[in-house]
Formats: structure tokens, sequence, C-alpha cells
């Protein structure tokens, strides 16, 4: 059966037993939940490495490493919100897969409120620092030492927050594309989203959305010039492959 409306053409990754193949949806597409009638001969069987297509090398395992942050080049958009505004990186991950800041899943992906809500918190947090610190003379009618600590609460909050949304993010995804984390002993998403939280952010990114194919953008929701019918099509055929086909 069909998790998703599909396109002719569509690499589809199947299971049946101990046997992974990948099967070819035929010209003219097929509808959720119809049943995809193939001859046997085209079942292209595979060892879990990657092939052709979209949603290829996604489900089991990560697409690439953790420190893959160079695969598409030094000026890639991706690499670059990543290393200077990882909060925003974040939020095109979560935009993409339909992910709130409340964690809740939006049944609408690519909704700007994510990445809206980013910029918020960004310039915010940017105009208390730059209040307090480079304009000593204003005056909260606090001592200055009271503002400080103040200021260095709502910093540890804001980190603290930020940390967690990558941790629960990661975990999500790990869920939403059948990884088994065992490093770290179960942890392993604890550990790498609060000591490697940008390279975490980045992996994500690269693995959620195939950029050899893909343009990215610095500055869009989504963190892509794309279709959002590719989006959706994307996360909803991850969650039904997991729990339909697996």
């Amino acid at each position: 059966y069909s998790p998703a409306d599909l396109s002719g053409g569509y690499q589809l990754p199947a299971k049946l037993g101990d046997e992974e193949f990948t099967v070819t949806v035929p010209i003219g597409g097929v509808k959720k939940g119809e049943i995809i009638t193939i001859d046997k001969d085209d079942i292209k069987y595979h060892d879990g490495e990657r092939e052709n297509g979209e949603f290829d090398g996604q489900l089991g395992h990560w697409r690439d490493g953790l420190f893959d942050c160079f695969n598409h080049g030094i000026f890639h958009p991706l690499l670059l919100n990543g290393i200077f505004c990882p909060m925003l990186a974040l939020a095109q991950v979560m935009s993409r897969n339909g992910i709130t800041w409340s964690f809740h899943t939006n049944k609408k992906p690519d909704s700007v409120t994510t990445f809206l809500f980013a910029i918020f918190l960004m310039t915010s947090l940017f105009v208390l620092n730059a209040t307090v610190l480079l304009f000593p003379n204003f005056k909260l009618n606090l001592y200055k030492e009271t503002q400080l600590i103040i200021l260095a609460i709502v910093d540890g909050v804001f980190v603290t927050y930020f940390i967690l949304m990558v941790i629960k993010t990661r975990s999500f995804l790990s869920r939403q594309y059948n990884i088994d984390n065992k490093k770290f002993f179960g942890y392993e998403d604890a550990i790498i989203g609060s000591f490697c939280a940008s390279c975490a952010i980045m992996q994500l990114g690269r693995h959620t959305v195939d950029y050899t194919k893909n343009e990215a953008k610095c500055c869009t929701n989504n963190g892509l010039s794309l279709n959002n019918n590719y989006i959706e099509s994307n996360r909803n055929i991850a969650g039904a492959i997991q729990t339909e086909m697996v």
C-alpha cells in the first residue's frame, strides 16, 4: 500500500522480512492507500546503502556523518546559518518537518510561524544584551550588578531552551526516520545536542533534504527554494514507512 500520494517514477524504499528493496512508482503515480503493483523483475534490492532518489539513505541511518559539515562547500547556506545563526538553521529544519517551538507537530509543515518566532527571539536577545553591555549609562532603575545578573539568567534560559530544542528535534527525527541511536548508553541525542549543537543542526538539515538535488536558501522559512509539497510528502512518507512498511 502506498504510504502517501506519490508521483510516477518515485523511488520508494520498502522491506519484506529481512530483505530491503526499492520500488519504483508506476507512471501516473498512486494515491495514499492504493496498492502498488509491480513486476518482480522491477524490484531493486540493496543493502541499505544510499541509492538514487529523494528518500534514499534516510531510513535506518543518517544520510552522512555529524562532522560532514563541508560536504556542500564552504559557502553553503546551511553551513553559514549553522555557524553564525544556529537558531535560524534549527528553525528552518523544524519548519520543514512541521515542528513548533512548543514542540508540537504542525499538520501543515512549512509554516512561517516557527521561523518568525526564531527571528523574534534572536532580535530580542540581541537588543537586551546590547542595551545592558554596550550602553552602560542606560539604567533600568537597578544596580549595575543586578542588571548583569538578570542578563546572565535570561541568557542562560535562552541557551538552555535552545539546546533542549536541538535535543528534542534530533530525537523526533531519529524516530521519524527509524534511526536507532545507541551511542553514549542511549543518550546520543542529549550528548550531541548539548555539546555539538551546530553540527547536529546541520546534520539534520542535510538529512531531511538532498542538497545535491534541491537549492538551499539562507533566509527562507524552510531553508530551501522548493515546493512545499515535497516537504510534506517527505515527512509523511517517513512516518508512514516506519509504521506501515518496516
